[in-house]
């Protein structure tokens, strides 16, 4: 979408499939948040988010350690939406997971004096004891480095957690809008004994 990111799906020689992305974020702070709001729910509303790998650069830095000069590191909107993507889609940023101490940095700027580690991996939480290796090189950007990450992919992948996705667009659709409060009455009169909360969620789901 606008050049921003490429999906490909991939399948293991025993039927799996997942789906690896790369993405290029905004540098101007004003599309930032709006990339992470449509463009990344609708990467995960096309993919299979328990299978999962997201890589590229984010054009931002998760926490403090990740940056090096320039302005004090502090929070912002994009940011804190690219977190709370990771938590909902059970995404994780696997270097930091594996190398939780290590300064190593991306991204440099001689001008600004400032470096930073803005490239990086976001894969489904499955994954985790799976990646062999995800290391940072040199590369033949001027002012980038390249991210690299191997993934151990046996037959045996284990069903990680499920995701409920919902299709927004259905909100600008007035008749599926008409049939929710038509129906929603009789979803809750027909549950009314139900007094878990969340059992009763799945069934509203369901119906």
């Amino acid at each position: 979408m606008n050049g921003r990111f490429i999906i490909l799906r991939l399948r293991t020689p025993g039927e799996t499939t997942f789906h690896l992305v790369n993405i290029y974020a905004p540098t101007d702070y004003r599309e930032q948040t709006n990339f992470i709001e449509s463009r990344i729910t609708k990467i995960v509303s096309a993919t299979n988010s328990s299978n999962l790998v997201i890589a590229g650069d984010w054009n931002t830095t998760l926490n403090s350690i990740n940056k090096q000069g320039g302005l004090a590191w502090k929070e912002s909107k994009y940011r804190n939406s690219l977190v709370y993507f990771m938590k909902a889609a059970n995404l994780i940023d696997i270097y930091r997971k594996i190398h939780p101490k290590n300064k190593t940095y991306t991204y440099e700027s001689k001008s600004l004096k400032l470096k930073s580690r803005i490239d990086f991996f976001l894969i489904s939480g499955k994954f985790n004891h799976d990646v062999t290796k995800v290391e940072t090189r040199a590369c033949i950007a001027p002012d980038h480095k390249a991210v690299f990450l191997s993934i151990n992919l046996n037959e045996e992948f284990k069903r990680g957690p499920g995701l409920w996705k919902f299709n927004n667009t259905l909100l600008q659709d007035e008749c599926y809008l008409q049939l929710i409060k038509d129906n929603y009455p009789c979803i809750l009169q027909k549950h009314a004994d139900v007094t878990d909360k969340q059992l009763l969620w799945e069934l509203k789901k369901w119906k």
